[in-house]
């Protein structure tokens, strides 16, 4: 429970304020094509980011919960070749003390991607190539669940799951 207070300090005003969910705000052009590389740092972002995402934290990042959804937009090449997703995340050491080791499992429409387990805190990147036939359409939602997360505790009523920093789709 102290690390669980630790962590609470270090959070923002803004995202105590940021509730449990992210809302596109009025800044964002709804016409603005979606990109295949999502800094969760950028406001903008935030009509990609599908589900079990909140408020961007010291300008740098977001947490998420113990599942989030991100849309990423798909060309033609990737259609035929494939592509490579790319997940920039973090583990902060009071966590993993808290919770051990988590799993992070994904899929794009239907298609499972392989999971990755987290034994220690630190600075990770889950990185799975998605077959071609997974990327129909022009855009995917890629779901991501974890085995574990900190439940809702005192003043900070958020599940916490990971801390993002990035996520994209790289065409073979």
């Amino acid at each position: 429970m102290q690390n669980r207070r630790w962590i609470q300090t270090i959070l923002t005003g803004a995202a105590l304020l940021a509730g449990a969910s992210c809302h596109m705000s009025s800044r964002d052009d709804p016409n603005r094509p979606l990109t295949a590389r999502v800094r969760a740092n950028d406001p903008s972002a935030a009509r990609q980011l599908a589900a079990g995402f909140y408020g961007v934290e010291d300008h740098a990042w977001r947490w998420t919960a113990g599942k989030f959804a991100v849309l990423l937009p798909v060309n033609d090449k990737a259609r035929s070749n494939g592509a490579t997703l790319n997940l920039k995340l973090t583990f902060p050491a009071a966590e993993m003390s808290q919770l051990g080791s988590t799993t992070l499992s994904a899929d794009v429409n239907g298609t499972a991607l392989p999971p990755q387990t987290f034994s220690r805190s630190g600075d990770y990147t889950y990185s799975q190539d998605i077959p071609a036939a997974a990327l129909t359409g022009s855009t995917i939602r890629v779901n991501f669940a974890l085995s574990k997360s900190e439940p809702p505790s005192g003043q900070d009523q958020r599940e916490l799951g990971a801390i993002v920093h990035e996520i994209n789709l790289k065409t073979k």
